[in-house]
């Protein structure tokens, strides 16, 4: 694996341990710092990051209309940044991850402009996030709400036919956990549920299922090229990673949610899906 992963990985572990942000900022510039050297990153693509970082930081700092805007422009820079719509950044190939399921072959990447993205939307969105409080992981709510939507979430996936159990355990599972958990979890619940939940919950705060339900659909219309099976069944897992975030303002609740599911999904059943 390239060193920056790893100065990725210790970089978010930082961020989700520890309630600081300058805990980890010096962790992110030594991170960004080796991107540039190993030219992952292109001098336009750390301009794109340090302007993202820059709205940010007024948007922390800004009051009224003004924050609001910001937020916005957080929102939307983070989005094209995760989408990879913005020049300056190379896709690492990993070559340890190969086909292993009857789906089709898979190349996956190390996305590092996703990955920044939600770092960076994380410190912006979750400035009082409660990841780090003991009371937060002693709600027995939490749990209860986790043992409902593992099962709930892969028999509605059976039933529709997107996949199908096959077990497996191959070298490369903990490098895709990794992978997963930090360059895929991660930003995907700081821009759909720290950032268009939270935006939609503060524009309806007496209808919290509104924020819930919409930002979950758009984040199963994001899946859209995995065909309708795929947008309905990430949508019901967007609900769930919702309702664990809204109650325990944890961040991490959401991300580790999301996480076991696509582990469960990875190890237990046919991954990515089934051929239709």
């Amino acid at each position: 694996m390239p060193v920056i992963f790893y100065l990725f990985c210790a970089t978010s572990m930082i961020w989700l341990c520890l309630p600081r942000p300058r805990a980890w900022l010096g962790m992110f510039i030594l991170t960004m710092t080796w991107a540039m050297y190993a030219a992952h990153i292109a001098p336009v693509g750390l301009a794109m990051i340090i302007l993202m970082a820059a709205v940010g930081w007024g948007a922390a700092r800004a009051n009224g209309i003004d924050r609001k805007i910001l937020l916005l422009l957080t929102g939307l820079s983070g989005l094209l940044l995760a989408s990879h719509r913005l020049p300056g950044f190379a896709e690492i190939v990993l070559t340890g991850l190969p086909p292993f399921t009857v789906s089709p072959a898979t190349t996956f990447y190390l996305h590092l402009d996703k990955a920044i993205a939600g770092l960076l939307m994380l410190a912006v969105f979750c400035r009082s996030d409660r990841s780090q409080h003991l009371a937060t992981w002693r709600d027995r709510g939490l749990w209860r709400l986790m043992a409902i939507s593992l099962p709930l979430i892969f028999v509605v996936a059976l039933a529709l036919g997107l996949t199908a159990p096959q077990w497996k355990w191959p070298a490369s599972t903990y490098l895709f956990f990794s992978v997963n958990l930090f360059f895929t979890c991660l930003a995907e619940e700081a821009f759909f549920r720290a950032g268009v939940q939270q935006a939609l919950l503060a524009l309806m705060p007496r209808r919290p299922w509104f924020g819930i339900g919409l930002a979950a659909l758009l984040f199963g219309l994001a899946h859209a090229a995995g065909g309708w099976r795929l947008i309905v069944v990430a949508t019901l897992a967007g609900v769930c990673y919702g309702l664990a975030y809204h109650r325990t303002r944890a961040i991490a609740a959401a991300i580790l949610l999301h996480f076991l599911v696509n582990a469960i999904h990875f190890v237990g059943f046919v991954y990515p899906a089934i051929l239709h």
